[in-house]
């Protein structure tokens, strides 16, 4: 076995426990969020509330808040086209006022990365 190949090893174990090491933080961090969640949940609704349900209709403002997130809803769901006018409008007048005018395009980006040899790594 040459040294190139124990280092690759060493270094394919080395992800390999990481990996794992993240997969057991990202379980815990689902039971802690269970349990937090299932704090929330329960006395939501598993218990009786305390308060009279009041329908929307009888609060005018409530129902027209409603409405209105409907209507938008719909409206930028079924022909989302006007909002992504404004949105590029609004990217092309920042486009004046950014600091970018000093960092490398792209291309420069990638050939700057590859003379530091980021894809030599082993897989």
């Amino acid at each position: 076995m040459r040294e190139g190949d124990v280092s690759r090893s060493s270094g394919r174990l080395a992800s390999a426990v990481m990996l794992a090491t993240l997969a057991v933080l990202a379980v815990l961090n689902s039971l802690v969020s269970v349990a937090y969640y299932l704090g929330v949940l329960i006395p939501m609704y598993m218990r009786e509330g305390t308060q009279e349900f009041v329908p929307p209709l009888a609060r005018p403002w409530l129902l027209g808040t409603i409405l209105f997130a409907v209507g938008m809803t719909l409206l930028l769901g079924l022909d989302p086209s006007g909002a992504m006018r404004v949105a590029e409008s609004a990217a092309a007048s920042l486009r004046g006022a950014s600091t970018t005018d000093t960092v490398e395009k792209w291309q420069l980006c990638l050939q700057l990365a590859d003379g530091w040899g980021w894809n030599d790594w082993p897989a």
